[in-house]
């Protein structure tokens, strides 16, 4: 059953391929780079190499086929709207996984932890 939401919110997840997402997180980030005068003030610089770290939990799922090989592309779902955090970003980029865990139990069901990288302005394979 869908939730009734009450104002203006968004409320819960779309299913991940292969997961049940409980929470997903995103990190957007880009480096820095400052020039200093003489005195030690900085005077100019730089904001360069965009990219969000972001880290998926939940509960595997046994429909689909999920395919979760470090270094490969993935799609997220749940992914945010880009284009409010990186200026000059439209479209596209590419989604990296790049860690992951599996936890199992005796008394739980599977679960796995998916972490990775989106780079916007990395063209998508």
């Amino acid at each position: 059953m869908a939730a009734t939401t009450i104002g203006t919110i968004n409320f819960g997840l779309d299913a991940e391929t292969g997961l049940f997402a409980e929470s997903i997180s995103f990190d957007p980030t880009v480096q820095e780079r400052y020039i200093a005068d003489g005195d030690g003030d900085h005077v100019a610089g730089a904001l360069y190499g965009a990219s969000a770290n972001f880290s998926i939990e939940g509960a595997y799922s046994t429909a689909g086929s999920p395919t979760w090989t470090l270094g490969s592309q993935l799609t997220i779902a749940n992914a945010p709207t880009w284009t409010a955090w990186f200026t000059g970003y439209t479209s596209g980029g590419r989604v990296i996984l790049t860690s992951g865990n599996i936890g199992l139990g005796n008394e739980s069901e599977e679960r796995r932890s998916l972490g990775g990288v989106f780079k916007p302005f990395m063209t998508a394979s």
